[in-house]
């Protein structure tokens, strides 16, 4: 168990929503996979903010390809995009164009 279920926390997508923002500005994109993961295990499903600050991730840590999966994993899954998700995943992508420069 972990501290916050021990203090009968209830995690939900709002908690765990406030950590992902907290990765994706620290170019954290590794921890935001794990919380992604842990949201499953938890049984707590992934909305479009979680999903947007996964993909903004992607792009700050130049990691464009994962950016793009998470797009296409919200289909699969069922979750909306928004006009912030096209945002995101466009600027994953365009960080890899200007890497190749």
């Amino acid at each position: 168990k972990d501290e916050m279920t021990e203090m009968g926390i209830k995690k939900n997508v709002i908690i765990f929503g406030a950590a992902m923002s907290c990765m994706e500005k620290s170019c954290r994109a590794d921890i935001a996979f794990q919380l992604m993961e842990r949201m499953k295990i938890e049984g707590v499903a992934p909305n479009v903010h979680i999903y947007n600050s996964a993909i903004s991730a992607c792009a700050r840590c130049s990691l464009w390809e994962k950016g793009y999966e998470l797009f296409q994993e919200m289909e699969e899954v069922g979750v909306g995009r928004d006009v912030v998700t096209y945002n995101a995943v466009l600027d994953a992508v365009c960080s890899q164009i200007e890497l190749g420069r």
